[in-house]
């Protein structure tokens, strides 16, 4: 299904939603690392 694959579609569970979102928080987390660690 074209929609789910490409995330348009509504995550079911809050498990589905932490799944879609684990790469972004992780990205998220080593930015805030990067600019505490050169402030």
């Amino acid at each position: 299904d074209f929609a789910k694959a490409v995330g348009i579609e509504k995550p079911q569970t809050l498990d589905e939603l932490l799944a879609k979102a684990q790469p972004y928080i992780q990205y998220e987390e080593r930015e805030a690392a990067e600019s505490i660690r050169h402030s």
